[in-house]
């Protein structure tokens, strides 16, 4: 349900970012469903119960953890948004940009531990 409020809460910042409502919607909007995706990801690695056996506790620590950096970062520019909504927005747009940055990584660092 809240994936598809996405579009809405996006529409309001494209539209009335200057205003702190339409922050904050977005902000809870956003965390709730980084927030489910953490639960999903903790659900699918609890016990190796959907991913495979082999897969690098390290790894899966690693991404539990980056799972739930979204959420309070998306929470943390909601309370911002009480002292400047302009800062808000650049935390929503630097967010995305560190996970982007971090995936590549990731990706290599989780090819070069699977072939060893």
């Amino acid at each position: 349900m809240f994936v598809a409020f996405v579009p809405f809460s996006t529409s309001l910042i494209g539209e009335y970012g200057d205003q702190q409502i339409s922050v904050i919607i977005y902000g809870i909007n956003i965390s709730i469903v980084g927030f489910w995706e953490y639960v999903r990801w903790w659900y699918a690695t609890k016990d190796h119960r959907l991913v495979d056996s082999d897969l690098d506790p390290t790894f899966i620590t690693i991404m539990a953890r980056r799972f739930l950096l979204g959420p309070t970062i998306y929470l943390i520019a909601v309370a911002i948004s009480f002292v400047s909504t302009q800062v808000s927005l650049v935390l929503f747009i630097a967010t995305p940009l560190y996970f982007v940055v971090s995936a590549g990584k990731d990706k290599s660092w989780f090819w070069f531990t699977k072939n060893k």
